[in-house]
């Protein structure tokens, strides 16, 4: 089927306003283990990094893998050294609408995009933005042209998209034993932020219980606690893991979809093949993760992001 046409035409700031639009700040001289602690205090993804000549730069959650793995990294590195330099930062102006704005993060492949007047950062545009935009239309648009209703897009429709590159499960799959230090060498090896964990089993190579390992669990509980090396702390420790209870949660958000903005699942909540695309959305905005494992048959086979369900449907061309 024909995936459905979002045609966001509002100038970008009228999109995003209020505590959205705010812009967070942080000294190039600060240690990552400052703007660790901002971005968990605030439920941050992104700080910009601002000098007395503007902006320096932005540091996100992915720049944290680029931190030294060694006892004391966080407190040792400064924000200098692990952010994206504002050479490297693609920024657009205020003038331009959602829609060119999304082509353009998808183009580039980057989560977030600053939004500037007159040389000064007014906003910063991230997908967690453009997917609040998306779901907001989906749920206010009765009729679709014939073909490109989303709300029979599953999961499966996602993974079986050959625009959509999601890796192979043996790529991002590591043992629960393995070290921090090797999580994060693999996931820079792939620019990937997220691997799923598996459990040694007594009789069989893997347990049937896994978890997730992100480039957030990095800020939140291992940037912060750099007095022991990440090469001696477990996946283990750091990790969040299933429960079992996965397949009862997404029902009941798809029979009561409000229960996503205030489902706080303390595991790792999974979706299935079957899973329709906009429910598994709602998943992730209403509890702000970037990235869900998806199984079938009870066995994960692959982690989808926030930024492939908007490469899936957002617009390829501006207005």
């Amino acid at each position: 089927m024909a995936l459905p046409k979002f045609n966001f035409t509002l100038p970008v700031l009228q999109m995003v306003s209020g505590s959205a639009a705010k812009v967070h700040k942080i000294a190039p001289n600060a240690s990552a283990f400052r703007a660790a602690i901002d971005m968990i205090k605030g439920r941050l993804n992104s700080l910009v990094v601002s000098g007395p000549e503007g902006m320096a730069g932005i540091l996100t959650e992915r720049d944290f893998l680029k931190l030294p793995m060694e006892k004391g990294h966080s407190r040792k590195t400064s924000v200098a050294d692990i952010m994206t330099p504002a050479a490297a930062v693609t920024t657009v102006p205020s003038s331009y609408t959602v829609q060119k704005c999304v082509s353009t993060m998808r183009s580039i492949k980057v989560r977030h995009l600053p939004i500037v007047e007159k040389g000064e950062v007014k906003a910063v545009l991230s997908m967690q933005d453009v997917s609040q935009q998306i779901a907001k239309t989906m749920s206010q648009q009765q009729h679709w042209p014939a073909g490109e209703d989303p709300s029979t897009l599953t999961v499966g429709d996602l993974l079986d998209d050959p625009n959509i590159n999601t890796p192979t499960l043996g790529d991002i799959q590591m043992s629960s034993k393995a070290s921090v230090a090797d999580a994060v060498e693999r996931m820079r090896e792939m620019k990937s932020g997220s691997l799923l964990v598996r459990i040694p089993g007594v009789f069989m190579p893997y347990s049937n219980q896994f978890g997730i390992f992100t480039e957030r669990d990095l800020v939140y509980s291992v940037a912060p606690y750099d007095e022991e090396s990440p090469h001696d702390i477990k996946l283990e420790e750091v990790s969040r893991f299933t429960s079992g209870t996965s397949k009862a949660m997404m029902q009941a958000i798809v029979e009561n979809p409000s229960l996503a903005s205030t489902y706080r699942p303390t595991s790792v909540t999974c979706v299935q093949r079957t899973t329709k695309v906009r429910d598994c959305l709602s998943l992730m905005l209403g509890n702000g993760l970037l990235y869900v494992p998806v199984t079938e048959n009870k066995q994960p086979i692959n982690i989808i992001s926030m930024r492939d369900i908007n490469h899936f449907l957002a617009p390829e061309t501006g207005v």
